[in-house]
């Protein structure tokens, strides 16, 4: 039977705020501190940095500052976590 829940959502709002954002094996990327005109801005976790800074389009990451996700690159939002889209997929459009 399809799931119609509601709580499987792509568009981030404020209520995200707080979420852990995994990628799309589940790893944790961060969590959400804020949400502004449809993207999501992550405190990274450090030991992700490296790997999420270029296909996420992140440069000289600072630990002090949020970095943004733009609703294109989210999968899927639930009541607990933002799932990013395929490495891959994100890599293949840069």
């Amino acid at each position: 039977m399809p799931d119609d829940s509601t709580d499987d959502i792509t568009t981030p709002g404020v209520d995200d705020e707080g979420k852990t954002v995994v990628d799309a094996s589940g790893d944790e990327v961060g969590t959400v501190t804020g949400v502004e005109r449809g993207t999501v801005y992550v405190d990274p976790d450090p030991s992700t940095v490296d790997r999420f800074q270029s296909v996420l389009g992140w440069s000289d990451v600072d630990e002090e500052q949020s970095r943004p996700i733009p609703a294109d690159r989210i999968a899927r939002i639930t009541d607990e976590r933002v799932k990013l889209v395929d490495e891959a997929e994100m890599s293949e459009e840069r």
